[in-house]
């Protein structure tokens, strides 16, 4: 990802050498903080003065005005803690909080005020996220969060509310990689390629299967970025 405070630098996850920061003019690389050998590196995320390290062994908070690196870890003594060590996906809002993704612990919430993790274990209805991947986050025009799940489908969590709720739609896939939020459309990758939803008419476009055009390519969408 590109450094919040210049173009030239790059910060890059890596097994081998942990958190990275590349001068792509020099082509200088520092390593900012190593993980554990037995952990790799999932998703890397910015947000005001923090990079927020997803790894299989806990999230890296790593401080970009003191250098000083936590990892915050699941503690069972603790119920303020992260509720799984392995984090999915983390996402930066716009209050300054924190949504977390693991992959056995449902989603939390990091609000700075508090320091503390609140945990969102199960939907609305009752169903359980334990044991199920939290794959992607989404933030929309209204401060509504959207989350992606490999098991459970699209949920969403709106603006000043409590719960986690399904989005209920037959037209839909359940097992979501991820999403991205542009100009009133979810656009949704999963395991047999692309979707667009329409959040506020709840209508729902398909796009062609990537064999058509590009010669039996992989119509897995892992990830979906925006540019600017």
């Amino acid at each position: 990802m590109v450094s919040p405070k210049s173009d030239n630098i790059l910060y890059v996850a890596s097994k081998r050498h942990g958190l990275c920061e590349v001068n792509v003019i020099n082509g200088k690389v520092a390593t900012l903080c190593r993980i554990p050998v037995d952990s790799r590196p999932v998703d890397l995320a910015g947000g005001g003065r923090y990079l927020w390290f997803s790894t299989t062994s806990g999230l890296v908070k790593y401080d970009l005005m003191t250098n000083d690196a936590v990892t915050l870890r699941f503690d069972k003594n603790d119920r303020f803690s992260l509720s799984d060590d392995y984090i999915h996906v983390a996402l930066p809002d716009r209050k300054g909080g924190l949504w977390v993704g693991t992959a056995h612990g449902g989603a939390d919430y990091w609000s700075p005020q508090q320091d503390v993790f609140r945990k969102y274990y199960q939907t609305s209805d009752g169903e359980a996220l334990t044991g199920c991947v939290v794959s992607d986050f989404a933030q929309d025009d209204e401060e509504n969060l959207w989350i992606a799940t490999e098991r459970e489908g699209l949920l969403r969590h709106k603006k000043n509310g409590g719960k986690v709720s399904r989005y209920h739609s037959d037209d839909l896939p359940t097992r979501i990689n991820a999403i991205c939020f542009d100009n009133g459309m979810l656009w949704i990758g999963y395991h047999q390629g692309l979707c667009r939803l329409d959040i506020k008419t709840g209508s729902v476009r398909y796009f062609s299967d990537f064999r058509e055009s590009l010669g039996g390519m992989d119509n897995r969408v892992l990830d979906i970025f925006r540019t600017a």
